[in-house]
């Protein structure tokens, strides 16, 4: 039975949501006040960019907001037409029924209607950007988040090496790697980057399809060995639980899902790696065992639950950013520095997790007993040799990650 609003043989929206209006780079010449706000926040190395009617523009700087001044020390004050003109000209479709004159009236409806308005697009020669717009008690605004423009290579985002398990998972000689691998940590952590960098590194190596459900699109993937499909969650396809049944009709080597928040979208991931299929995907937790805990809880039997949950995981990633000035391969850079753990699931751990004793299942991860495995201590460790953070900065990370602060 067909769901309203989905047409299973074009893979869009046709009653409700957007229309497609072209994906290609915007040119920046076309963007007025915005054009500025962008290449200034690339200049910055921001990550973010928080604009509210007239108020100051404000730049996220290592999780710091700090208003923006152009040539001259000007603050850019935008007021809600520019901000509203800033949205039609960025976003890549428009909604139903919305003509070209009506564009500010269409977005201000869909935001009364629906609390916000995501989308990304891309900017010829100054990178991505994912925009979450919304109305607020201080008027219409919007969050932008600054992604690269180029995916990042692994080795870049990883220069020390201590995903040294996982490239050799996705290096493979024989057989695709297969099962859950689910990447963990806070808003803001890289999570969605280094997930692209790692489907970047796959796509040479793979010869199959990978399906992504995404919310919205931020990387857009080149076909190499691998055929990358991307939906878009609200445009091709209407949720997770859907886009997850669709994915599995067809004949794909690999599943990735942006974010999964719901029991029912956890378990659908599940289900697609219990079906041997590669799943890749995210959660919002902030450490490895912290994720396993919480995953025991998903399911409704137990015991065949924390069987599944030990078939299907093969890796759990969680990662933390800190901000400093680094020397890698002889070149020195000032910039975020991945710190990375990494937990895998062995035999012995396996049968841990059916036991539902994961107070054993730590020990040996903290106590460095599971190969290629990675804990937050032995990551500062590794830059604290490097020369990077000395001894006392390591214990002060080290106490800020036991109480959640990064």
């Amino acid at each position: 039975m067909e769901r309203a609003g989905w047409d299973p043989g074009l893979h869009t929206m046709t009653d409700k949501g957007t229309v497609d209006i072209g994906a290609a780079e915007l040119n920046i010449e076309n963007l007025g006040w915005f054009r500025d706000v962008l290449i200034y926040a690339k200049e910055r190395n921001a990550t973010d960019i928080i604009a509210v009617e007239k108020r100051p523009v404000r730049l996220g700087i290592l999780k710091k907001c700090e208003v923006m001044e152009i040539t001259g020390g000007v603050v850019v004050k935008p007021g809600k037409a520019e901000i509203l003109a800033a949205v039609a000209n960025t976003r890549q479709r428009k909604f139903k029924g919305e003509t070209d004159s009506d564009a500010g009236t269409a977005i201000l409806k869909h935001i009364r209607n629906k609390g916000y308005f995501e989308y990304a697009f891309s900017v010829k020669d100054i990178g991505r950007f994912r925009m979450s717009v919304s109305n607020s008690q201080e008027g219409l605004g919007f969050a932008a988040r600054v992604l690269p423009y180029a995916i990042p290579r692994l080795e870049d985002l990883d220069p020390f090496n201590m995903l040294a398990g996982i490239k050799s998972l996705f290096d493979f000689s024989y057989s695709y790697p297969r099962g859950l691998i689910l990447h963990t940590g806070v808003v803001g952590s890289g999570k969605t980057t280094l997930i692209a960098s790692e489907l970047d590194f796959l796509a040479e190596r793979m010869n199959g399809a990978v399906y992504t459900l995404e919310d919205p699109i931020e990387y857009v993937y080149q076909n190499k060995r691998t055929v990358f499909r991307q939906y878009e969650i609200g445009v091709h396809i209407p949720d997770i639980l859907e886009g997850v049944r669709m994915a599995l009709r067809n004949n794909l080597a690999g599943l990735v899902v942006g974010e999964v928040r719901t029991r029912d979208e956890v378990t659908a991931l599940f289900t697609a790696a219990e079906k041997g299929f590669l799943v890749i995907s995210s959660i919002h937790t902030p450490d490895a065992m912290t994720t396993l805990r919480l995953l025991d809880g998903y399911g409704e039997d137990t015991d065949a639950w924390r069987k599944k949950m030990a078939q299907c995981l093969t890796a759990i990633v969680s990662q933390k950013l800190i901000h400093k000035e680094y020397t890698a391969k002889g070149t020195k850079r000032t910039g975020y520095i991945l710190v990375p753990e990494v937990l895998f699931f062995p035999p012995t751990i396996k049968a841990g997790i059916e036991r539902g004793a994961y107070n054993e299942v730590e020990n040996a991860f903290r106590g460095n007993a599971i190969r290629n495995a990675v804990t937050f201590e032995m990551s500062l460790s590794v830059l604290e040799r490097k020369g990077i953070i000395d001894s006392c900065l390591k214990m002060e990370l080290l106490d800020r990650v036991d109480q959640g602060k990064i």
